[in-house]
Formats: C-alpha cells, sequence, structure tokens
C-alpha cells in the first residue's frame, strides 16, 4: 500500500504546538543538521 498527499500538504506550514520538538515552520525541510538527537528529552 503507497499514501500519498497532495503538493499543498507538503508545502503547508505547521501550527505552533508544544508537541513541535523541532521547532520546524512547514511540514518537510531539508534537514540540515542530523548530529542533534530530537528523541531525547
Amino acid at each position: 500500500m503507497i499514501w500519498v498527499r497532495p503538493e499543498k500538504m507538503f508545502l503547508e506550514e505547521i501550527p505552533e504546538r508544544p508537541d513541535n520538538i523541532t521547532g520546524q515552520k512547514h511540514r518537510f525541510e531539508f534537514c540540515e543538521e542530523l548530529s542533534k538527537d530530537y528523541t531525547r528529552k
């Protein structure tokens, strides 16, 4: 099974939420910093 999203959903902005631990602004962004571990609190 394959799931796809419309282009509009890929480009949309994420509302400010407490569970957005990475602080990203858009649903999908280019990841430059891979050394940071966002899974640890």
